[in-house]
């Protein structure tokens, strides 16, 4: 994890909050251990946007 840019208090990490469908959840799952990763990575980036302030590059690594 980088450090926050001078002048600015570094955010405390949360839970992502993110709501993803159920509707989602099946249709990745149901693609097996591609769509398990899909999934996988759809929350990483929720998670990443959830605190930006806390990466360098928080659009470039949730992209």
């Amino acid at each position: 994890m980088s450090s926050p840019p001078l002048g600015s208090e570094q955010a405390e990490l949360a839970p992502a909050v993110c709501v993803v469908r159920s509707e989602l959840v099946s249709a990745l799952q149901a693609q097996g251990a591609h769509g398990q990763r899909s999934l996988s990575l759809l929350l990483d980036a929720a998670q990443i946007m959830n605190a930006p302030v806390i990466f360098q590059a928080p659009y470039e690594v949730a992209q």
